[in-house]
């Protein structure tokens, strides 16, 4: 134990997880790093913050963009996956022009894409997708869980098709299968 220490944790110590760490004495920071798993930097300077990741490893994070017409839809997947460590919302878009915008700026790992945007549909809008980035792993959503729906939506390149009634498990799964280059 070393006397005068401080620290302070942020996060959740979850299989595959990190925690922030803020540690007032090089050698307690030591001490966590073994314990915890492997720090980086662990020699740096005192107090400075530095990231222990749990003893399960890394997972690589999945960056998401949700692409819905509904507000409150994109809300409820943003806080659906708030939890999960592997999985992050870094985009949003209501239509079919912020969709390809958003694409366009940024990597996403997957997109989650409803059938209907409005003006476009869902399915367009995968079409243009598939012509400007192939290998992207696209998820459609529907309120429809009627198969000739899924059909359309996979034969159309979608990697999975899912209603959205839909446990908050099975999404899980599929964001994760789809990413691993899977269909579901």
């Amino acid at each position: 134990p070393v006397i005068g220490a401080q620290v302070h944790l942020a996060g959740k110590a979850r299989r595959g997880g990190e925690i922030d760490a803020a540690v007032g004495a090089p050698d307690l920071r030591r001490q966590i790093g073994r314990r915890r798993g492997r720090a980086d930097d662990v020699e740096a300077a005192a107090a400075r913050p530095f990231r222990v990741a749990c003893a399960a490893g890394r997972r690589r994070v999945i960056e998401l963009l949700v692409v819905d017409d509904h507000t409150i839809f994109r809300a409820g997947i943003r806080r659906l996956m708030s939890d999960e460590t592997d999985i992050r919302v870094t985009g949003e878009a209501a239509d079919s022009a912020e969709a390809l915008a958003a694409v366009r700026s940024r990597q996403f790992g997957v997109v989650l894409l409803d059938i209907h945007l409005g003006a476009r549909s869902g399915l367009e809008t995968l079409a243009r997708l598939r012509a400007e980035q192939p290998r992207l792993p696209v998820i459609m959503l529907s309120m429809y869980a009627e198969a000739q729906y899924a059909r359309r939506a996979l034969h159309a390149g979608a990697n999975a098709y899912l209603s959205k009634d839909v446990s908050h498990e099975e999404l899980l799964r599929a964001v994760r299968h789809v990413a691993r280059g899977g269909v579901y």
